[in-house]
């Protein structure tokens, strides 16, 4: 199992301890054990820091940047600079042509008296200046509404930012599971019988865990950790499991009783917890310091299965012990 196989493990598993954590502490509210809040605290520091340390690998996840100018459309109805031009000449020519009939309308009738007679009184210029006036004023004023469209043609691509925010959503690259139960159930099984107990798990894990071989029950005391869980099973053989949070699990024969290791010195360790403990150096750096001291499981459900385990130890959850040694938590 290469190294990224084994951190997307880790992190489904810590997910899936996760997630139990929290539907206790939704059910409990203010009542939760105070083990419980500081386990899901550390799980999801373990996540956090497992995604970040999956990313540093050649084909990690990463979010999909999308450039912003990438979904600008091109306007094509917006004028150009020959647009503007042609409002300015046809400016131009409507204030000459004012100018040419202003003249005409006020010097037309000394001009032309000067060669045909001297001008008739009859002539009042007065009254005419009037609508020339107001034609100046109208055709002046026009070319200003012409800006608003550029206004707006500017302001529009700020509502391109929008699509910035949908890869932020995929960043959910969540590993895919090695043990995670398939959506599209074995139509046809291949093992002769059902197991007795945990009929629902086994269909979807049918393919890992192979045929079910034998069942019991048994009284089981378990410990809390920082980094995991110890159970003792007492029937048939007296064992004890170990259930790290990186999502490997190991079982030792019941040691018995021992003298503390001095790591052990004013911990609340005891019996063949405090000696696998003790012995067991990779195990003790894994799981750290007790949160709990022993607790009662009472009587719980174990079926074997030819490539694994699943059981029950007292904690509300149910364990799947794969044969390549991980396990996940339902």
């Amino acid at each position: 199992m290469d190294e990224v196989t084994s951190i997307k493990r880790q992190v489904e598993n810590y997910q899936r301890r996760l997630n139990v954590l929290k539907e206790q502490q939704a059910l409990k509210g203010s009542n939760t054990p105070p083990e419980v809040v500081l386990e899901i605290e550390d799980i999801e520091a373990k996540i956090t820091n497992l995604q970040s340390e999956l990313q540093q690998f050649p084909g990690g996840s990463k979010p999909v940047a999308v450039s912003p100018t990438s979904s600008s459309p091109e306007r094509k109805d917006a004028p150009g600079p020959l647009s503007i031009s042609n409002i300015f000449a046809g400016i131009i020519i409507t204030v000459v042509g004012g100018l040419v009939l202003t003249g005409i309308v006020s010097f037309g009738p000394n001009l032309f008296g000067s060669f045909f007679g001297p001008p008739t009184p009859t002539i009042t210029p007065t009254a005419t200046e009037t609508p020339v006036e107001e034609i100046v004023l109208i055709n002046t004023d026009t070319p200003t509404p012409t800006w608003t469209p550029t206004v707006a043609d500017v302001s529009t691509p700020t509502e391109t930012w929008t699509p910035t925010f949908e890869p932020t959503i995929i960043e959910t690259a969540t590993p895919t599971p090695t043990h995670s139960p398939s959506s599209t159930p074995t139509p046809t099984p291949s093992c002769p019988t059902s197991p007795v107990y945990f009929q629902d798990i086994w269909r979807s894990l049918e393919d890992e865990l192979g045929c079910p071989t034998s069942n019991s029950t048994s009284d089981f005391t378990y410990q809390m950790f920082d980094g995991g869980l110890f159970a003792w099973r007492k029937f048939p053989d007296p064992t004890i499991y170990t259930f790290l949070n990186n999502g490997r699990w190991e079982s030792f024969p019941d040691p018995g009783t021992s003298d503390p290791c001095p790591e052990a010195t004013g911990l609340n360790l005891n019996f063949g917890f405090r000696t696998v403990w003790c012995e067991n150096k990779n195990i003790r750096d894994e799981v750290r310091m007790p949160r709990s001291g022993e607790l009662d499981g009472k009587n719980n459900q174990i079926q074997n299965f030819e490539n694994g385990i699943i059981m029950t130890v007292g904690t509300g959850d149910v364990f799947v012990l794969y044969s390549d040694s991980q396990w996940q938590a339902f």
